[in-house]
């Protein structure tokens, strides 16, 4: 997972994680400083795409407060969501 933190239109903060926990715990950090913009970025793995290129599968959005960003963390790591795309992943070809 990869958080990053805007203030004033300019980047302050970007960390990877791995753990939902330690980004919970970054964003509590910085939601005292009042960024106006979040990004967050949820990877679950690699697979082919329709060109048959291998791309990052992903879910990822822009968020102005700490409730939509908590909100879209939550649906990006729900578990029946990491269960089937690690399904699918497993049934991938990767050659």
């Amino acid at each position: 997972m990869q958080l990053t933190v805007f203030k004033s239109g300019r980047m302050t903060y970007r960390t990877t994680k791995q753990k939902k926990a330690s980004i919970f715990k970054e964003i509590r950090v910085f939601q005292t400083q009042n960024p106006n913009k979040w990004l967050i970025r949820v990877v679950y793995g690699t697979a082919k795409n329709c060109s048959g290129e291998i791309a990052e599968v992903c879910n990822a959005g822009e968020y102005a407060t700490v409730e939509d960003l908590l909100y879209a963390l939550k649906l990006f790591t729900e578990k029946p969501l990491l269960d089937e795309t690690e399904l699918w992943l497993k049934g991938e070809s990767h050659e």
